[in-house]
């Protein structure tokens, strides 16, 4: 049979979670990325960041877990033989991705169901909200960013993807709660609202039998609602500007962005070529 990498074995358990497995090869180890399907355009008006601030939160403390720095917890990791990423923070989604033996499969889907979905949220905010600035300051200048913001505007209006991979300032940052972040876990985070994505030596039914009892879920969960994608249209060019303190215009950029939703059989690609044809012609 010939092996296709995009084939995967799709499953949905009682708690809603979605899982899609492969088996690539005979390993005596596996990976696998746990997606929460919230993001940053899911934070609440007039709180950006949240999402990425109850990202960092997660891998702060962990029910029933002795309380560790970062280093001390990627060293207990290291001990068990476990690699995990501590979160990465998108759109339309968090990820959490890392691999195990197969020996100790159990052991590590519990660590990584516990760390998304029973953390303890009180850690130290001002520590957390350090990080993330130093994180917005490696990333951008004040003026990228805020010229990142004034194109988002631009596009997307007052939909929620205007803010989508922009950093918040200070003013902004500094007035998020552990309570905000709270509550969007409560809001977002069950296995009703995820999907798992597993390859490597794992068998199917050993990974399903494993992940019933653990992703459990609560049976009153319901999946929030999101903003529908923005239409479809050919867009005008955009110019960006650029200018150095002295005025002087150091660069200008032309760019078009279309928004296209999910489609198959071609279909994307179909109404990409449409659009470009149609502004060429123009």
């Amino acid at each position: 049979m010939k092996y296709d990498p995009m084939a995967f074995s799709c499953h949905t358990l009682p708690s809603g979670l979605r899982v899609r497995w492969q088996r690539r090869r005979d390993l005596d180890w596996f990976g696998c990325t746990l997606m929460v399907h919230a993001g940053s355009r899911d934070d609440p008006p007039g709180k950006p960041e949240l999402a990425h601030l109850l990202e960092h939160l997660l891998s702060a403390g962990t029910q029933g877990m002795p309380r560790m720095t970062l280093i001390e917890l990627e060293r207990w990791h290291a001990a068990q033989r476990f690699v995990l990423d501590l979160g990465s923070t998108h759109p339309d989604f968090m990820s959490f991705s890392g691999k195990a033996p197969c020996a100790k499969d159990e052991a590590f889907l519990r660590l990584l169901h516990d760390m998304v979905l029973r953390p303890t949220l009180d850690s130290d905010l001002d520590k957390e909200r350090d990080i993330i600035r130093r994180e917005r300051e490696e990333s951008a200048m004040p003026e990228d960013r805020a010229s990142l913001l004034a194109r988002g505007r631009a596009f997307f209006g007052d939909h929620p993807l205007a803010r989508a991979n922009c950093w918040a300032e200070d003013d902004a940052l500094d007035g998020l709660t552990l309570e905000d972040a709270r509550a969007m876990h409560a809001r977002h985070f069950d296995p009703a609202n995820m999907t798992l994505l597993v390859s490597g030596g794992i068998s199917e039914d050993r990974l399903l039998k494993l992940l019933e009892p653990i992703f459990a879920g609560k049976q009153d969960f319901v999946r929030p609602e999101r903003a529908a994608p923005p239409p479809i249209i050919v867009p005008e060019p955009r110019e960006r500007v650029n200018r150095k303190e002295s005025g002087r215009v150091s660069r200008v950029g032309v760019s078009y962005e279309w928004i296209l939703p999910p489609a198959r059989n071609g279909a994307t690609r179909q109404l990409v070529s449409d659009a470009l044809q149609h502004a060429l012609s123009d």
